[in-house]
């Protein structure tokens, strides 16, 4: 699916991948905080999976296979 290039998103992925599950649990253990768990998984040959943009949480960013080049950015809005 992925060989012409894309992303595919699994929000929520820790509710129906048990092993995705274990790590949920083990964020929510570690930070006593509601947790969610995204899975993307993007070709290749993708340069991004997703256009600029703001979360409106707290994001941890988990690599496990290839490089990843993230531009992390600050919403100043909130800061004032």
């Amino acid at each position: 699916m992925l060989e012409k290039g894309g992303t595919v998103v699994f929000n929520g992925a820790g509710g129906f991948i048990p092993k995705i599950a274990m790590i949920n649990l083990a964020f929510l253990n570690a930070f006593e905080m509601p947790c969610n768990v995204n899975l993307y998984l993007t070709a290749a040959n993708q340069s991004m999976s997703a256009p600029l943009h703001t979360d409106k949480n707290d994001v941890f960013v988990f690599q496990v296979k290839h490089s990843i080049h993230e531009a992390f950015c600050i919403n100043t809005s909130i800061l004032r």
